[in-house]
């Protein structure tokens, strides 16, 4: 999945974590995060919190410190019993830092591909 902002710039790059919204329908392998038309972060999904109420359910101490740490990081966010995932950074990658093609933003929220190939045609290098 590609999403787009600086919000998601910050959590993924930072803390390795991303949250979003609960209407959105698919599950994903991997998160692309594009800012200013540039890839900024590819990450790979390592595990999913869905349906929690609030963070002391996440039973994993590592990832709720690190998620509580991301959320106290973000001043105008707070944890709204939304999915959050924890990532691993694929940034060995050559594709950071690739422009998408067409004119305008490759997303306004997010927007699913089928693997990260297709992601990829959509960006080209300077």
């Amino acid at each position: 999945m590609v999403v787009s902002g600086k919000m998601a710039c910050r959590t993924s790059q930072k803390h390795n974590v991303y949250w979003f919204g609960t209407n959105w329908d698919k599950d994903f392998q991997f998160l692309v995060v594009v800012n200013e038309s540039q890839i900024q972060y590819i990450g790979e999904v390592k595990e999913r919190y869905f349906s929690i109420e609030n963070l002391s359910e996440i039973t994993n101490k590592g990832h709720r410190d690190v998620i509580t740490e991301a959320f106290n990081d973000e001043e105008n966010d707070k944890f709204n019993g939304q999915p959050i995932l924890i990532l691993e950074s694929l940034s060995n990658t050559t594709k950071i830092g690739l422009k998408y093609i067409e004119k305008g933003a490759i997303t306004q929220s997010h927007r699913y591909f089928d693997d990260l190939e297709l992601v990829y045609k959509q960006f080209k290098s300077e």
